[in-house]
């Protein structure tokens, strides 16, 4: 059955950027004991519907930029650099991904969309080792499923990771960073070799410029928007026009850009990521253009657990489910107790009900809070 064709699951739970690291003091993720009590206490509810719920990490799944060891340097250069990593942070968390594997043998779906931190699971060897540690055997009929871009679930969800919109973290052609066959060395982004700051800022405007300004001459690049979205447009399902619109949204001037660093960031750093609520409205835009309209439109990336209507109270609502990692970013500036293990549930009776919350795993005591706001 076509992705397009298939039902819509009952249940969608949502978690992001997790940061699985090595193990070590850099490692951002330290919630194993949580993260394996949250997905057993998943794992032992009862479906309505079989098949009909589904697990998906909205990118940055693992932490694959400092998970680095000997002369390997921060970033991986090869699809044998990056299983290497992959394998010390199964290593460093074999319960986490046990307890996934327990979900998919529970019969939840799991959907693994790629970030900038993770953007190596766009290569089939890495796809090919996940799956063999999250579906035992591959028994159950493709349940685990990767996204280089967009997780689409028709008239209920739009999601993506989100650093498209970050000017500093935009891969040019994020479905073919590893080249058409997923086996070329990766060009990451300016923030991968910088640390941020302004300074990084004013380099960040300058390179985004010159590959929107050169890149939209290059030929591969012409290629890749007639070529790999229209392959991309079959499985997500949406038109390859659609696609094609939804790529060109993180075109900014160079002017917008600085706008964007020099307003932008202080409130960011307090507890809000306004360029990725203007990027959903900007991609609700371009699909209710298309008559695919969408009641949730998800991100990671921020860090930062929110959710609310886009425009009106009865229009689309934003949900971003935050982060399981260190680097947890609050409303105020800091992180309170509601802010730690956050995730966002869509339920959907039907396409045309479907309904959102935003809700923390208590890990003390097992129970479940909800923080919407």
């Amino acid at each position: 059955m076509s992705p397009e064709h298939e039902p819509a699951p009952e249940r969608l739970v949502l978690v992001s950027d997790l940061h699985l690291g090595a193990g070590d003091e850099r490692d951002p993720f330290c919630r194993d004991r949580q993260f394996v009590a949250f997905c057993r206490h998943l794992a032992g509810t009862r479906p309505v519907v079989p098949d009909g719920r589904r697990f998906a990490v909205l990118g940055d799944f693992l932490e694959l930029l400092d998970t680095t060891a000997g002369e390997e340097g921060r970033l991986a250069s090869s699809a044998t650099i990056a299983l290497a990593r992959l394998d010390r942070i199964v290593r460093a968390h074999p319960a986490v991904f046990g307890a996934m594997a327990d979900l998919v043998d529970a019969g939840w779906g799991l959907d693994v969309v790629v970030g900038n931190h993770d953007v190596e699971l766009v290569r089939p060897a890495l796809q090919e080792r996940m799956t063999k540690l999250l579906d035992r055997g591959a028994a159950h009929g493709g349940r685990v499923r990767f996204h280089p871009w967009v997780l689409h679930v028709p008239g209920v969800l739009y999601a993506e990771h989100g650093h498209q919109y970050h000017d500093i973290n935009w891969f040019p052609e994020l479905v073919w960073a590893a080249g058409e066959d997923g086996g070329a060395p990766i060009e990451h982004p300016l923030a991968a070799h910088l640390g941020g700051g302004m300074a990084a800022g004013a380099v960040a405007v300058a390179s985004h410029f010159a590959h929107r300004v050169l890149g939209a001459r290059d030929p591969r690049r012409r290629r890749y928007r007639a070529e790999a979205l229209a392959a991309l447009a079959e499985e997500v399902p949406l038109s390859a026009n659609a696609l094609r619109r939804i790529d060109l949204l993180p075109a900014a001037s160079t002017a917008a850009m600085a706008l964007r660093l020099g307003l932008e960031f202080p409130r960011r750093s307090h507890g809000h990521a306004p360029y990725l609520w203007r990027a959903a409205r900007r991609v609700d835009g371009v699909l209710q253009e298309e008559g695919a309209g969408c009641s949730f439109y998800a991100f990671g990336h921020s860090h930062i657990a929110e959710k609310g209507p886009l425009e009106g109270a009865d229009g689309p609502v934003y949900v971003n489910p935050g982060t399981w990692s260190r680097d947890v970013r609050g409303p105020l500036g800091h992180a309170s107790d509601d802010e730690q293990c956050t995730f966002a549930v869509i339920d959907c009776p039907g396409r045309e009900r479907a309904s959102a919350t935003l809700r923390s795993w208590r890990h003390d005591d097992g129970a479940v809070a909800g923080i919407d706001r």
